[in-house]
């Protein structure tokens, strides 16, 4: 293919340049200090490690990103972020999160694809992400090494539902613990929703924003000291929930507490935990070798995760050139 060079880098976010236009994706900083002139912002979804951190003071924060996750940032952070469009970007559903996208770029005449945080399976109310053809691919590790394989997802809810319903009849309330208040835990809501979850406050303000932005999501929220039956409570960040529901509750001690989480499918339980159940919202290893199979790049670079592990298994088991993204202060100059 007729093309320059192609330039990909850790930086501000993941850097890709070539000549005349760069972008940074997932950027840290809007802030003119770190962002160039003419360079165009790609934020992927919502999750606090992938949005901005610090902003422009006098000037406008504009990015290229879903709607719901510009609106999200903007009311999250108390800033206003504007809407940038580019004709060389090009959104995809990433399957994440609610909001969730890829970026497909016109770099160099090359296609480029960053997959940001990305899941291939359909789930509540989010399609799963889908292959691309490109030439260039920039993809998440996240469970990028073989033994993060996960269980089909209704069959663990089947599960996760009879203990709950165990643990209730036995006079227990059940804690449920995800990573992160925006995901996973409204797909819960979801699929619980016949044993009426309560929402933990960690998780109760990024719910009343999905119904906002037009979600069917019913959300009854948790009473600090409500333990009068028992009952069940999903919130974010467990250790910390739990020294909360520990120190609000007398009754604390008639809880059980679950994380939701794909780390669980190493089978190494977490201590402040009494069950654990393999639900993400990423790809496992083997969704992340397919997926890059189907999108038949010439090249691939692997970020957020096993990176070295999953581009070795890249380049061994699909005949692939890949590594992981090269460090601040190093640089990868391509040329097709």
């Amino acid at each position: 293919m007729e093309g320059g060079a192609l330039s990909v880098r850790c930086g501000n976010g993941i850097e890709v340049s070539g000549a005349g236009i760069s972008f940074h994706l997932d950027p840290r900083s809007l802030s003119t200090k770190k962002v160039p002139q003419g360079t165009v912002c790609c934020t992927s979804h919502a999750h606090s490690d992938h949005i901005p951190s610090t902003f422009e003071r006098k000037g406008p924060n504009r990015i290229v990103s879903s709607e719901f996750t510009r609106r999200f940032i903007s009311e999250i952070k108390g800033r206003a972020i504007e809407a940038e469009h580019c004709d060389k970007v090009r959104l995809h559903d990433a399957g994440h999160v609610t909001g969730s996208v890829m970026f497909e770029m016109d770099v160099e005449g090359q296609r480029v694809l960053y997959t940001g945080d990305f899941s291939p399976r359909d789930r509540f109310r989010i399609q799963g992400a889908r292959p691309v053809k490109v030439d260039v691919l920039l993809t998440e590790a996240t469970f990028g090494k073989p033994q993060y394989v996960f269980p089909p997802t209704e069959r663990i809810f089947k599960v996760m539902t009879d203990w709950i319903e165990d643990s209730l009849s036995q006079g227990f309330s059940v804690a449920l613990f995800t990573s992160s208040n925006l995901g996973k835990t409204h797909e819960l809501i979801h699929a619980l929703r016949d044993l009426e979850p309560r929402v933990h406050g960690t998780i109760s303000e990024s719910s009343r924003l999905l119904q906002r932005c037009g979600l069917d999501l019913e959300i009854k929220e948790h009473e600090p000291g409500d333990v009068s039956t028992p009952g069940v409570l999903i919130g974010a960040h467990g250790q910390s929930m739990t020294q909360e529901i520990m120190s609000a509750n007398r009754k604390g001690r008639r809880f059980r507490k679950a994380s939701v989480s794909g780390w669980a499918a190493n089978g190494n339980k977490r201590g402040y935990v009494d069950e654990q159940f393999a639900i993400s919202d990423h790809a496992d290893h083997d969704e992340l070798l397919a997926f890059v199979k189907a999108c038949s790049p010439r090249m691939v670079y692997v970020g957020h995760g096993y990176a070295s592990e999953l581009a070795g298994e890249i380049r061994q088991k699909l005949g692939i050139d890949a590594c992981p993204v090269p460090s601040a202060g190093q640089q990868c100059l391509l040329n097709y």
